[in-house]
C-alpha cells in the first residue's frame, strides 16, 4: 500500500524542479531535448522559449515552430499572441513581474520593457505571420520556394482526402484495363482474391506513399523472394512436385508401408499417403500435405503407432526426417505462393501508382505524402540542397519540434536537413555585426519536446522508439557542436493525485509497460497533490439472459432495447442527465458541472459511438456530435443522393422508392405497395399514371419533375439547393423533422462539399455523384473549447486535450490487428511491405506477425496512456461484453478494462455501489459537496439573500425551452419530505451549507439510487448491500437515520403488492425526451422515469415518491405530481405506439401504490403547460 503514498512528501521541491527544468528548456541559448509527460505544461514551454527568443532580438521570421496539427498550431499561436498582448499593455511593475516569471535572470532594464511591449505589433508585422505551422506546410512553403529545385510545378496545388480518394479510384480503374491486369488477377484469384478485394487491396497500398513506392519497383519481386528465400522464377507447384520427389527419395514409400501395417489410425493415415502417391503429380503435393498436417495448419506429432513401430522399428526415425524434408518443403511453397501473389499485386500497383502520378501532373497537384516525399529529396540531394539551403540558412535560425514522438521518419529526414547547416562551423554563431544587439542574439538552436509514452500515430508512420533514438543520435551532434541538453518534464500540472496513481498501477507490470516507457517503475508528479478527484470501474455491460422476441420487419442491424451498448450509453447519458439536473459541484465544489466539462473517448467510431451520441441527443445533453462525418452514411444525406439519383435515372425504382418513403413525402408502406404492385412499368410510370386522377400525387410528381429539371439544366449546387430551400415545409425543414437536429449539421456539411467541387469541376450532377461516390466523403470538425457541450471523440482525436471529467466508453475493446499489408525490413533499411495470405505462411512471415502484433500492442497500451491522462479530476471506465474482447491469458495482450481491473486490485480501490448486479469499483477521494454549493452564482453575503432575479432564468422568448417533468415536483417532493424543519428553513436566510438531515431533495435522492441498484441484487444481500451503498451515498447521516431509510426501501421491496413494479423485466432510471403538441403548440420535453415495465402489450411507468406522510386519497395527490405523469405517459405513447400505457406513483414511507387514471394525468398535464406558457 505504501507505495503508493509517495505523493506530496517533496511536492514543493519537485514543483521547484520543474519550473528550473522548463526555464532550461525554454533557455534560448540551448538547445533541447525535452521529455514531458502528459499534463506537464509542453505547450506553455514552447510558447516560453518563442517569447525568449523574441525578447532576446530574434527576429520573428526567422523561427520555425513545426507542430503535429493545425489545430495544434493555432492554440500556439493564441497562447504566444495573449502572452505578446498581455505585455504591451501590462504597466512597468505587471509587465515587471511577468518577465521574471519567464525567465529570472533577465536583465530588468527599461529597454526590456520598450522590448517586450513592441514584440506584439512586430510579431503582427511579420511578413507571412509566425511560422507555427505543420510539417506538411512547412514543406508545402518550401516547395513553392523551390519549385524548379524540387522537380514539381510551379503553384502547384495540394488534394485535400476526398480529391485523393477519388484520384485513386480513376487510377485503379485505369489500371485494371491495361493489358497486364487480367494476369495478374488471375493469379490473384488462385488465392481466393475477388475482383472488389483486389480493389480495396490496391486502395490499401496506393493510400501509403512508402508502400505505393515500394511495391511498385521494378524488382520487388525479386526483393520479396529474396526474403522469403525463393527463387523468383520457380512456381509453388514446381516446389511441391520438387518435395514430393525428396520425399520418395528419402523412403515415403517404406513409411507408408509401416503405416499399413499398423493400427486403425496409422493404417488411415497409410491409405491416404498411399492415394496420395497415384494421384497426378500435380496434386501430390496438397494430398500429402492434407495427411500429415492439422486442421490449424500445424505437422502432425506422430503418424507411427507402436503397432507399427513394432513390425518396423526404423519407421520412427524415418517418419521424423520425412517430416523435416515436407517442412522445409512447405515453408517453400508457401514461400514461392506468397512471392508469386505479391509479384502479381505489385504489377497492379505499379500501374495504378503511374496512373496516379499522371493524373496528378495533370492536375498540378501534390497529396500530403508528396509534400514530405519531395521536400526530403530537395533538402537531402547533395547537388541541390546546397543553394536551398544557402537560401533558406538566410531566414532560418531557431526549429522548435512539437509532438516529437509522432513525426515519421521521413519527416524527421525533412528537418534534419536544415540543421546540416545549422551546426556545421561558423553556422553555429551569429554573424558578428557592428550593432551590439546583433551580437547579443542567441545561437541557432533546435529544440523538441515528445513523450514515447503518448505515440499513437504508427499507421502515418510514426515509430515511437524514434524519439528516443534522435534524443541521443542527433543530440552528440549537435552536442558537439553547441550547448545541448536532454530535459525531463514529468510534473503533471494537469490530473490529480489518484488518477495519476492508478495510471502508474496500469503500467506496474513490467509487460504492460513494454513499449510504453523505458522508465521503470512508472512514476509521475503530481501538482495538484491533496485536491479531490476518484477513478470509477464500471462492470462490463452484460447481454440479458433472455433473448428479446423481435418483430419480423426489424431492420437486421438494429439494436435490442436492452443490447449493452444501447444500455451503456444510456446509463453514461442518464448519469450526466442527472449531474446537470441537479447541479452537481465540480471537484473543486466552485460551480456546477456543466457539458462542456465532460469527454467521452472511445477506440474507435463504431456502435457505441454513435450510440453514445444518440442517447445525449434524446436525454437533453448538449453535445457536439461526431467529430468526424461520414456523409454518405448519414441519412439525410443518403435521402438527398437517392433524390438525385432518382431523377437522373428514370429506371431506377429502388432511388424513387426511397424518395417517397423519406422525409420529403413519407408515403407509407401500403402507400407504396398500392403503387408498386403490379405495375406495368416503372415507378416513375406508375406514379405519373396515378398523378392524372389524384391531386395528391400530381403534386408530388410536379415536384420531381421540377427537381429533374433543375438537375439537368443548373448544376449539383443549384439542385441540391432547391431540395433543401423551396417548399413548405422547406425540404431541410422536412428531413429535420424526420431525422432530427443531428442531420443538421452534416447536410451543412454536404452542402458546402457540393458548392467546393462546383467551385472546380464541370456543373454536372453526373459527375458529382461519381466523384462523391469514389471520394467517400469525410468531414473532420473540433469542438470548440468554449462550446458547452459534451465532447464524444476518438482517444486520437483528443490528443491535446483535456477534461475534468472523462469516460473511456469501449475499454473492453482489444486491438484489431492491421494485418493486410506487413512491413519488413530484410536489408539496407529499405522497406519491403508484402500482401499477407493467411493459408500460405512461411516461417519469416510468422515470426514478422508476432513482431507486428507486438508493436501494435504497445501502441495500443500507449493509447491507455493517452486516453487515461486527458482527466482532470475524475475517470470513469466501462465497457460491454464481448466475446471477441476483454481478458486473455497473458494480461498485457488483455483488454483496457482487463488491464484496469488488475490495477484496481494494486490500490485501495473501495466499491461504489452496483451496477446490472456487479460491483462498481473506485479509487480516490470523492468530494462530498452539499446542494447549496451547486448554484453558478458566486456566494453571497449570509446577512442578505440575493435578489430572485440574479439566480432566476430570463423568461423565455416564444420558442419553447426543454421541459423537465420531474422538475414540476421537485420543490413540492422536497418541502414535503423534510418536514416542518425544511419549511421553517425555508422562512428563513438561505445558509452556505444545507444539513442532508434535513434536506428533503437529499433524502429523495439517497432513497431513489437504492431503489435503482436494490432489485438486481439477490434478496439475502440486500440489507448489506443497502449499509454500504448508504454509507457511500450519505456518509454524514447519522446511522439511526440511515438504517431508517434503509429498512423504508426493503419494507417496498419485500412487499408482494408491488412484486409486479420490481420484475426482471423491468428498467431502472429510463430517460426519455420527445415533442409534444398540443392545442398547435409544440414543446420540448426531457425527463427520466424512476421504473418502466413492458410486459405483453402492457407498459407501466412509475415513479416512487418519498413525502411523510403520503396523501390517503388519489384526490389528494399534489397536481404537479399528476401533470409530471402525464408528461411521461405522452412521451411513453409516442414512442411505443400501439401498446397500453398505464402510470402509477410508488409512495415510499407507507409504503402503497396508487395508479393514476389516464384522464387525471392528461389534464394535469395540459394545465401545466399552460401555465408555463403564460
Amino acid at each position: 500500500m505504501e507505495r503508493w503514498q509517495w505523493r506530496g512528501r517533496h511536492m514543493s521541491d519537485a514543483l521547484r524542479q520543474t519550473v528550473a527544468h522548463q526555464q532550461r528548456a525554454a533557455d534560448p541559448a540551448r538547445s533541447a531535448f525535452v521529455s514531458a509527460n502528459a499534463g506537464s505544461g509542453k505547450t506553455r514551454v514552447l510558447t516560453s522559449r518563442v517569447a525568449r527568443l523574441l525578447l532576446a532580438g530574434v527576429r520573428p521570421d526567422s523561427i520555425l515552430c513545426i507542430t503535429f496539427t493545425k489545430a495544434a498550431a493555432a492554440e500556439m499561436a493564441e497562447r504566444l499572441f495573449d502572452m505578446l498582448g498581455e505585455w504591451a499593455l501590462a504597466d512597468d511593475d505587471t509587465l515587471r513581474g511577468k518577465l521574471i516569471e519567464l525567465d529570472p535572470s533577465l536583465d530588468q532594464d527599461t529597454s526590456d520593457y520598450g522590448r517586450a511591449r513592441r514584440l506584439f505589433a512586430q510579431a503582427l508585422e511579420t511578413p507571412g505571420g509566425l511560422k507555427i505551422q505543420t510539417i506538411h506546410s512547412f514543406c508545402e512553403n518550401v516547395l513553392h520556394r523551390f519549385p524548379l529545385e524540387a522537380g514539381v510545378a510551379p503553384g502547384f496545388s495540394v488534394l485535400d482526402d476526398a480529391a485523393n480518394a477519388a484520384l485513386h479510384a480513376e487510377a485503379i480503374a485505369i489500371a485494371l484495363r491495361k493489358e497486364s491486369a487480367p494476369t495478374a488477377l488471375s493469379q490473384l484469384a488462385q488465392t481466393g482474391t475477388t475482383g472488389e478485394q483486389a480493389k480495396q487491396l490496391l486502395e490499401t497500398c496506393l493510400r501509403s506513399a512508402a508502400t505505393r513506392t515500394a511495391m511498385s519497383a521494378p524488382d520487388y519481386h525479386d526483393q520479396l523472394s529474396a526474403w522469403l528465400n525463393v527463387d523468383p522464377h520457380r512456381t509453388a507447384s514446381a516446389y511441391g512436385r520438387a518435395t514430393v520427389e525428396a520425399l520418395i527419395e528419402t523412403g515415403l514409400g517404406r513409411l507408408i508401408s509401416a503405416l499399413l501395417a499398423g493400427g486403425k489410425n496409422a493404417s488411415r493415415f497409410g491409405a491416404q499417403l498411399d492415394a496420395a502417391m497415384r494421384a497426378p503429380r500435380p496434386e501430390q503435393f496438397g494430398l500429402i500435405a492434407g495427411v500429415l498436417l492439422t486442421k490449424g495448419g500445424a505437422i502432425r506429432q506422430k503418424l507411427i503407432d507402436k503397432t507399427a513401430e513394432k513390425a518396423a522399428p526404423e519407421s520412427v526415425e524415418s517418419e521424423a526426417r520425412l517430416k523435416q524434408i515436407f517442412s522445409s518443403g512447405l515453408d517453400q511453397v508457401r514461400g514461392a505462393h506468397l512471392a508469386t501473389a505479391g509479384g502479381a499485386l505489385s504489377i497492379l500497383v505499379r500501374s495504378a501508382a503511374e496512373a496516379v502520378d499522371k493524373l496528378k501532373g495533370q492536375h498540378a497537384a501534390l497529396d500530403f505524402d508528396d509534400l514530405i516525399t519531395h521536400a526530403r529529396r530537395l533538402l537531402g540531394d547533395d547537388d541541390r540542397s546546397a543553394w536551398v539551403m544557402y537560401k533558406l540558412d538566410q531566414g532560418l535560425e531557431h526549429i522548435l519540434l512539437d509532438e516529437a514522438q509522432d513525426t515519421s521518419p521521413a519527416a524527421w529526414q525533412v528537418i534534419e536537413g536544415p540543421l546540416t547547416e545549422f551546426f556545421a562551423g561558423a553556422g553555429v554563431f551569429r554573424s558578428s555585426g557592428k550593432n551590439t544587439k546583433e551580437k547579443e542574439r542567441p545561437a541557432r538552436t533546435f529544440f523538441a519536446v515528445g513523450d514515447q509514452k503518448q505515440s499513437i500515430y504508427s499507421f502515418q508512420g510514426a515509430d515511437a522508439a524514434l524519439f528516443a533514438e534522435k534524443s541521443q543520435d542527433l543530440g552528440k551532434r549537435i552536442a558537439a557542436a553547441a550547448p545541448f541538453e536532454n530535459i525531463p518534464l514529468s510534473l503533471s500540472f494537469r490530473t490529480v493525485g489518484p488518477i495519476l496513481n492508478f495510471v502508474d498501477a496500469l503500467f506496474e507490470d513490467k509487460n504492460i509497460l513494454d513499449g510504453v516507457s523505458t522508465e521503470y517503475p512508472l512514476r509521475h508528479g503530481v501538482h495538484r497533490d491533496g485536491q479531490a478527484g476518484f477513478v470509477e470501474l464500471w462492470p462490463l455491460t452484460p447481454h440479458d439472459e433472455k433473448p428479446e422476441l423481435r418483430p419480423w420487419d426489424a431492420p437486421m442491424n438494429a439494436l435490442s432495447i436492452d443490447s449493452p451498448p444501447r444500455k451503456l450509453t444510456q446509463r453514461v447519458a442518464s448519469t450526466i442527465r442527472s449531474w446537470l439536473d441537479e447541479g452537481t459541484p465540480n471537484s473543486a465544489g466552485t460551480r456546477a458541472i456543466e457539458p462542456k466539462d465532460i469527454m467521452i473517448l472511445v477506440q474507435s467510431r463504431g456502435t457505441l459511438f454513435h450510440e453514445m451520441i444518440k442517447a445525449l441527443s434524446a436525454a437533453g445533453v448538449p453535445v457536439a456530435g461526431a467529430d468526424k462525418l461520414s456523409l454518405l452514411d448519414d441519412p439525410g444525406v443518403k435521402d438527398l443522393m437517392s433524390f438525385a439519383r432518382a431523377v437522373l435515372f428514370e429506371g431506377d425504382d429502388l432511388s424513387l422508392g426511397e424518395v417517397l418513403k423519406g422525409p420529403f413525402f413519407k408515403y407509407t408502406d401500403d402507400d407504396l405497395f398500392d403503387l408498386a404492385y403490379d405495375r406495368p412499368g416503372s415507378m416513375l410510370d406508375a406514379l405519373r399514371t396515378r398523378a392524372k386522377s389524384d391531386p395528391a400525387t400530381r403534386a408530388v410528381l410536379d415536384e420531381i419533375e421540377t427537381a429533374r429539371r433543375i438537375a439537368r439544366h443548373d448544376g449539383p449546387y443549384a439542385f441540391f439547393s432547391h431540395l433543401l430551400e423551396t417548399g413548405t415545409p422547406t425540404g431541410r425543414e422536412r428531413l429535420i423533422s424526420r431525422l432530427g437536429p443531428p442531420s443538421r449539421e452534416p447536410i451543412e456539411a454536404f452542402i458546402g462539399l457540393v458548392l467546393d467541387y462546383e467551385t472546380g469541376a464541370t456543373r454536372s450532377l453526373t459527375r458529382f455523384l461519381d466523384w462523391i461516390t469514389k471520394a467517400g466523403a469525410e468531414v473532420s470538425r473540433d469542438a470548440e473549447q468554449t462550446d458547452n457541450v459534451v465532447r464524444v471523440m476518438t482517444v486520437h482525436k483528443s490528443k491535446g486535450l483535456e477534461a475534468d471529467i472523462v469516460f473511456l466508453l469501449d475499454a473492453q475493446r482489444r486491438p484489431r490487428f492491421r494485418d493486410t499489408l506487413i512491413t519488413t525490413q530484410p536489408t539496407d533499411d529499405r522497406q519491403l511491405p508484402f500482401w499477407r495470405i493467411r493459408d500460405s505462411e512461411p516461417d519469416i512471415v510468422a515470426e514478422t506477425l508476432m513482431t507486428t502484433k507486438r508493436l501494435q500492442l504497445e501502441e495500443y497500451r500507449r493509447l491507455l496512456y493517452v486516453a487515461a491522462t486527458r482527466a482532470r479530476d475524475r475517470l470513469y471506465i466501462c465497457g460491454v461484453v464481448n466475446k471477441n474482447d476483454g481478458t486473455k491469458a497473458d494480461l498485457h495482450e488483455s483488454s483496457w478494462h482487463a488491464i484496469a481491473s488488475v490495477a484496481m486490485g494494486k490500490l485501495p480501490a473501495l466499491e461504489a455501489g452496483e451496477l446490472w448486479g456487479l460491483p462498481v469499483l473506485q479509487y480516490g477521494e470523492v468530494p462530498v459537496w452539499t446542494k447549496s454549493h451547486t448554484a453558478k452564482a458566486t456566494s453571497h453575503n449570509e446577512g442578505t439573500p440575493p435578489a430572485d432575479y440574479l439566480s432566476s432564468p430570463a423568461p423565455s422568448e416564444r420558442e419553447k425551452t426543454l421541459l423537465s417533468p420531474s422538475r414540476l415536483a421537485d420543490i413540492t417532493e422536497a418541502f414535503a419530505s423534510g418536514g416542518d424543519e425544511i419549511v421553517a428553513q425555508s422562512r428563513q436566510l438561505i445558509t452556505p451549507v444545507a444539513d442532508p438531515r434535513t434536506d428533503g431533495f437529499f433524502r429523495g435522492r439517497v432513497l431513489h439510487r437504492l431503489l435503482e441498484l436494490l432489485p438486481a441484487c439477490d434478496e439475502d444481500k440486500r440489507p448489506q448491500t443497502a449499509e454500504r451503498l448508504l454509507a457511500r451515498l450519505a456518509p454524514e447521516t447519522p446511522d439511526k437515520t440511515r438504517a431508517i431509510w434503509r429498512d423504508e426501501v426493503l419494507s417496498v421491496l419485500k412487499d408482494p403488492a408491488f412484486a409486479p413494479v420490481f420484475l426482471p423485466v423491468g428498467r431502472a432510471e429510463v430517460s426519455v425526451a420527445g415533442n409534444i403538441s398540443v392545442n398547435g403548440q409544440t414543446y420540448k420535453i426531457s425527463g427520466q422515469i424512476d421504473r418502466l415495465i413492458q410486459h405483453q402489450d402492457e407498459v407501466l411507468i412509475v415513479d416512487y415518491k418519498t413525502n411523510r406522510p403520503p396523501p390517503l386519497r388519489l384526490e389528494e395527490t399534489p397536481q404537479a405530481y399528476l401533470a409530471q405523469m402525464g408528461a411521461y405517459a405522452a412521451l411513453v405513447r409516442r414512442a411505443l405506439p400501439g401498446l397500453i400505457v398505464k402510470s402509477a406513483l410508488l409512495w415510499t414511507y407507507a409504503p402503497k401504490l396508487i395508479a393514476l387514471p389516464d384522464d387525471l394525468i392528461d389534464g394535469a398535464f395540459h394545465k401545466s403547460l399552460r401555465a408555463h406558457e403564460g
